[in-house]
């Protein structure tokens, strides 16, 4: 049975960076890149895809100490690596380090979220912290969207809560149901007018921030 426990998110991952994808060119450097689950969206988009991680990828190395030369990419991509790194500082000013003059970042970092790749898993973000963070390493942002309101992020968490209690054989079926309704109803409920104006609790922020042109 195909897993959907975290259906909602991974929907607005696809959408929202398929729509911040309008930014990309050039040579493209997706930081903590796994088995590069977005490169089919990047790839005719850019001349070249390069994936770092920590322990598979086209470069094996750290978002605090990224090997590549200054200037080195025009578009960097990082989904979901901010919340996993000691110093989330750093990896922004080593963002901006190996970005041209010019180049984006594409970037997603979750708010709300239960614990995951322990015990690597260190920070949660708000948009203004996001802010923050690309500000301090000289970046300038685009703009930041939040994927998700209040039922959407409270049918997630149930659907999450469920996948990590009911793990007994003989509700492993009726859990698998119970979630396709849950995230299905709260879906739903995400599209009211009401609910989708209220901005405070997204699961996930996507932000997009230019390295200036600044003279030489």
């Amino acid at each position: 049975m195909k897993n959907n426990t975290d259906k909602i998110v991974k929907d607005y991952f696809w959408k929202e960076i398929k729509l911040a994808s309008r930014y990309a060119k050039g040579d493209l450097l997706d930081i903590g890149c796994g088995k590069k689950p977005y490169l089919e969206i990047f790839k005719n988009k850019v001349s070249s895809y390069i994936g770092l991680d920590l322990k598979e990828g086209d470069v094996i190395g750290s978002a605090l100490d990224l090997p590549f030369p200054d200037e080195s990419f025009d578009t960097v991509f990082s989904s979901q690596v901010l919340e996993h790194v000691e110093d989330p500082f750093l990896m922004m000013r080593e963002v901006t380090r190996v970005l041209k003059k010019g180049g984006y970042l594409i970037l997603t970092a979750p708010l709300f979220w239960c614990l995951h790749e322990e015990p690597r898993d260190f920070f949660r973000f708000t948009k203004y912290s996001l802010q923050l963070l690309a500000e301090k390493a000289g970046l300038k942002v685009v703009y930041i969207k939040g994927l998700g309101c209040w039922p959407e992020t409270i049918g997630q968490m149930i659907s999450l809560f469920l996948e990590s209690t009911c793990n007994r054989t003989i509700l492993k079926y009726p859990k698998k149901i119970f979630q396709d309704l849950i995230i299905y109803l709260f879906w739903q409920m995400g599209k009211i007018k009401r609910f989708r104006k209220n901005t405070q609790a997204p699961m996930v922020y996507i932000m997009v921030a230019q390295k200036p042109k600044w003279k030489s």
